[in-house]
């Protein structure tokens, strides 16, 4: 049996989390040393490699906090068609533009693709209603990770462009692409 995590160990983990996100700020990822996170949490590096092995475990564990905020805006939603997911996604990162642009300038994109694709299927499980709508688990990954690349190519392209469009736009967009796409052969 597993032991639980204490509520200290969780704190610490949060504090460093957070902290790695507000230094991407300022620092690219490489020049960010373990000493200048656990400073920023106001903790030791001792407590640091207590709670993760690496900088790239506090990246991860960073990353899934983000996106378990984006699941539990997901799941308050009450309609979710595909334009309600599409706008919910857009105005989520729309939010988060700076911690999208410190990714990108740190060429940490393919992460934060990586924790979106692990993401997408805690996510579908728990917002949809009907589980296999999609066929068996084999087959939902591949549908899911489809759908994840047009949001993720829209939601990429849209910043390097500058944001100039509103997430509302971006969700009638998708909507539209994905009306377009023929359902028989």
């Amino acid at each position: 049996m597993r032991e639980q995590e204490s509520p200290i160990a969780k704190r610490s983990k949060k504090w460093l989390a957070e902290s790695l996100l507000l230094l991407l700020r300022k620092k690219t990822y490489n020049e960010l040393t373990i000493g200048e996170i656990a400073e920023k949490a106001g903790l030791s590096r001792r407590t640091f490699y207590r709670q993760f092995p690496s900088k790239d475990a506090v990246l991860s564990a960073a990353l899934s906090e983000v996106f378990d905020e984006y699941t539990n805006r997901l799941s308050a939603e009450k309609d979710l068609s595909m334009k309600t997911i599409a706008r919910a996604f857009f105005d989520f990162w729309s939010d988060r533009l700076t911690l999208l642009r410190s990714l990108d300038r740190s060429g940490l994109l393919p992460f934060l693709l990586e924790a979106m694709n692990n993401t997408l299927p805690l996510i579908y499980a728990r917002v949809n209603k009907n589980p296999n709508e999609y066929g068996d688990a084999d087959d939902r990954r591949y549908i899911l990770a489809f759908g994840c690349g047009g949001f993720w190519n829209m939601l990429i392209f849209w910043m390097h462009e500058g944001t100039t469009r509103r997430p509302d736009d971006l969700a009638d967009i998708f909507e539209r692409a994905i009306a377009a796409m023929p359902l028989k052969q």
